[in-house]
C-alpha cells in the first residue's frame, strides 16, 4: 500500500513539471518561430513608442511606431531582405493618418525604396478606394484609379497625360 502511495505522489510533480514546460515553453516556441522585438523611446517621454521586430537571422522584418504617443500604433514599415542589396529594404508601409485606429494608407516600394503604389481607404471600410501608381516617384502618379461609390470596382481611371513642352517665350516681345 505504501508503495502505491509513493508511485502516485512521485508522478504528480512530474505532471506539474510537464505542464509548466508546455505552458512556459510556449513562449520559447513562439520566440523560436517568430524572432524577437526591441522597444525604444523615440519621443523622449520615457515610454516605448516604437518597436523593431527581427527574425531569427537578425534581419528586421517590421518597424512599428506610435507617432502621437496615444498608445496606439499608427505607422508600420514592413521589411524584406534582398540578397542583391545585401540588406533589408522597406517594401510596404501602413499609416493611420487620421488617428482613428485604422490604417487607411498603404504604400508599396521597390528594391530602391522608391514609391510604386499608394492605396487609400477614404471611407474606413477596409478596402482601398483610391489607388495611385507611380512610374517615377518624383513625378505625379502615372495612373490613379477611383472607386467613387465604394463597391470595390474602380469607376474612374485617370492616366497622366504626356506633358507638352512649354512654348518658348521671346522675352516679352511678340
Amino acid at each position: 500500500m505504501k508503495q502505491e502511495q509513493k508511485a502516485t505522489t512521485g508522478i504528480i510533480p512530474f505532471i506539474i513539471l510537464c505542464l509548466l514546460l508546455i505552458v512556459g515553453g510556449g513562449g520559447l516556441l513562439y520566440f523560436w518561430l517568430t524572432g524577437f522585438r526591441i522597444g525604444n523611446d523615440c519621443s523622449g517621454d520615457g515610454l516605448d513608442n516604437c518597436w523593431s521586430y527581427f527574425n531569427l537571422q537578425g534581419q528586421m522584418t517590421r518597424f512599428e511606431k506610435d507617432k502621437n504617443c496615444d498608445g496606439n500604433i499608427d505607422y508600420i514599415d514592413y521589411y524584406k531582405f534582398s540578397p542583391e542589396l545585401g540588406r533589408e529594404y522597406v517594401f510596404r508601409t501602413e499609416a493611420d493618418l487620421d488617428v482613428d485606429g485604422e490604417f487607411e494608407t498603404v504604400s508599396f516600394f521597390n528594391h530602391s525604396e522608391k514609391l510604386t503604389r499608394l492605396e487609400r481607404d477614404s471611407n474606413a471600410d477596409g478596402r482601398a478606394d483610391v489607388i495611385s501608381l507611380f512610374d517615377d516617384p518624383e513625378k505625379p502618379p502615372s495612373k490613379v484609379m477611383y472607386d467613387e461609390n465604394f463597391d470595390g470596382k474602380f469607376e474612374r481611371i485617370k492616366n497622366r497625360s504626356e506633358e507638352t513642352p512649354e512654348p518658348e517665350t521671346t522675352g516679352g516681345k511678340s
